[in-house]
């Protein structure tokens, strides 16, 4: 089956001020279900892509993964938030993009892989009959 890409979509009902945090400013934890569950490759070009986003220009949120959740840590501010969530979106779109790539250059390569094989045998069957001509030739 392949890789038709995942999903995040922000799960407001489980969305939290985040208990653990020690700072004045409060910081939420917003929980993004990610859908299907992605492959283990794809948290790869993930991080990639988050690892990639410009530091001058965006501030990139931190972020866990917990089970089917991808849980970002943010401030409230409206417009902090409206920009992480943006990021979010954009990554997971990349991380999908990388990862069908990385998969269609795979099976191109598979594909490289098995003509060569198949060429190969080829070679061994033509190989072989000729070796069987020269053979029966050396008996008449």
């Amino acid at each position: 089956m392949a890789f038709q890409g995942v999903s995040a979509k922000l799960d407001k009902q489980a969305t939290e001020n985040d208990p653990e945090n020690k700072a004045d400013a409060p910081i939420y934890r917003y929980h993004y279900l990610l859908s299907p569950q992605p492959p283990r490759e794809w948290y790869y070009f993930f991080d990639l892509a988050r690892a990639q986003r410009p530091q001058e220009r965006a501030w990139v949120a931190p972020y866990t993964i917990a089970e089917d959740y991808l849980i970002i840590y943010c401030p409230p501010l409206q417009q902090k938030f409206k920009d992480v969530h943006d990021h979010v979106i954009e990554d997971v779109a990349l991380a999908n993009q990388r990862l069908k790539d990385q998969i269609s250059q795979t099976e191109k390569t598979e594909d490289v892989s098995q003509q060569g094989v198949n060429d190969l045998r080829a070679v061994k069957e033509r190989l072989a009959v000729s070796w069987a001509l020269l053979r029966a030739e050396d008996f008449r």
